[in-house]
């Protein structure tokens, strides 16, 4: 081969080299297009993912508390806002069952009554009731603390349960509470005999019968205005 072929020949290769080179090239470039698109919708992805999985988080958060505030209702009573009769009578059945099976002091249960109320309905109207069981009901709170537990349980009756609390010292806070109750009379406007509790005193025992056994002592003990 002389030196004239020898040179086009280079040239051809070369050439051919450029020419590999540049598909090489763009097909690289639209590799490269392919990956960043597909990242793209890769984020876009996770992005939805990640709202729709917010979205989910906060829902079931609602429905969460919504709840709760629903079994917050359903236990308590809509005048008062204290528990209601199912929920204290649930409270006081758990102490009963903590008592047979594990032994203890027992557990001092106030019995608050208001025989007043129908009069008052009767002659001022059922706000004024209502007004006068919130008054009755926040008397209690204040007078038991955090410790206590209290619930309207009838139409004009209150109970209050004391764990961790001498059967002596509940016998005051009962007369503390009637006291209290009768001092808001000349807040309310209400004459005295408006204000006037029956408050009785029992415990609940770990040698009682059945959870409703303290109820009744505490009941027969209100007839009598005082302690069983």
């Amino acid at each position: 081969m002389c030196s004239s072929d020898l040179v086009a020949a280079l040239a051809r290769g070369e050439r051919s080299e450029v020419a590999d080179a540049g598909g090489r090239i763009r097909e690289f470039n639209t590799l490269f297009r392919s990956c960043s698109d597909l990242a793209n919708r890769i984020r876009k992805t996770a992005d939805d993912l990640d709202s729709e999985a917010l979205r989910r988080v906060r829902a079931e958060k609602a429905l969460s508390e919504s709840e709760r505030e629903s079994r917050e209702r359903s236990a308590s009573d809509p005048v008062t806002g204290l528990p209601n009769r199912r929920a204290f009578l649930a409270r006081l059945e758990g102490e009963w069952i903590r008592l047979r099976r594990h032994g203890g002091i027992p557990v001092p249960l106030l019995l608050i009554a208001s025989d007043s109320l129908r009069r008052v309905n009767n002659r001022f109207g059922f706000a004024k009731g209502d007004s006068v069981l919130t008054t009755i009901a926040r008397v209690i709170r204040e007078c038991i603390g955090a410790e206590g537990v209290a619930g309207r349980i009838g139409d004009a009756e209150f109970a209050v349960l004391l764990p961790g609390v001498e059967e002596e010292t509940a016998v005051l806070l009962a007369e503390h509470i009637r006291e209290r109750s009768e001092e808001q009379r000349a807040i309310s406007g209400l004459g005295r005999e408006f204000f006037v509790l029956r408050v009785a005193v029992t415990s609940i025992r770990a040698d009682d019968p059945d959870v409703d056994a303290p109820l009744m002592r505490a009941g027969v003990a209100l007839g009598r205005d005082g302690r069983d």
